[in-house]
């Protein structure tokens, strides 16, 4: 059975990214694989090239990786756990598949299948021809685009009521815990 892999760097786990997940599982009924992007592995490897342009790598400051592979981890599992998904879904570290491809195909050896958003831009574009390239399929989940990652970062200290509605709360938690002097009950 094919394995469906949704990646990204989840600098914090929101609700847009569990609806698409929750989307994507329910059109497809195999395992899932949620990547959580390695940052530091493409910031230790020197200057690599990227295949896909600059566009990625505009997303390895640490301002706009404040949260660490281990927070992610644990952040999103504990969000899987409480999803109909749970049971064949695995959350793990992962490479950046333009860079490290060798790398996704010893995590995931069996045939994929990316969740990736409608195309939106050339960068996104670029996704989808590079999977195709390797023989992997596309599902292409249509989306409303939600608040980004960069915008939840800045809301934590501007608005954290709002905040609120926007994150699962073991996200909420670790994104106050980072930013704020916030006490979580």
């Amino acid at each position: 059975m094919k394995t469906l892999l949704v990646c990204g760097r989840f600098q914090p786990f929101h609700n847009g990214h569990l609806a698409f997940v929750s989307k994507a599982s329910k059109m497809h009924g195999g395992p899932i694989i949620i990547g959580i992007i390695i940052n530091s592995l493409h910031a230790a490897s020197g200057k690599v090239q990227n295949p896909l342009g600059d566009a990625g790598d505009e997303a390895q400051t640490p301002k706009k990786n404040p949260f660490s592979i281990y927070e992610r981890l644990a952040c999103i599992r504990e969000i899987v756990a409480g999803t109909d998904f749970a049971d064949r879904c695995e959350v793990t570290a992962f490479p950046r598949p333009e860079l490290y491809w060798e790398l996704v195909s010893g995590i995931c050896s069996s045939e994929r299948v990316w969740a990736l958003p409608g195309i939106l831009d050339s960068f996104d574009q670029k996704k989808f021809d590079f999977y195709r390239s390797h023989g992997d399929e596309i599902l292409s989940i249509s989306d409303e685009r939600f608040t980004s990652g960069t915008e939840i970062r800045r809301l934590v200290r501007s608005d954290p009521e709002k905040l609120k509605k926007l994150l699962p709360r073991p996200s909420y938690k670790l994104a106050m815990k980072h930013f704020s002097n916030v006490e979580l009950g």
